[in-house]
């Protein structure tokens, strides 16, 4: 990336961090909207 190697570590630490809550969210989100769908359907 031509930064320096501690900043790589750093950034993708963050990143990761970011993505795992970001999965999370996502995951709810679907969850939600699924639930919304089913019961949309069921009246």
């Amino acid at each position: 990336m031509g930064l320096g190697n501690g900043t790589n570590i750093l950034s993708f630490s963050t990143f990761s961090k970011r993505q795992h809550f970001f999965n999370t969210d996502f995951q709810i989100l679907i969850l939600i909207w699924s639930i919304s769908q089913v019961l949309r359907v069921g009246m």
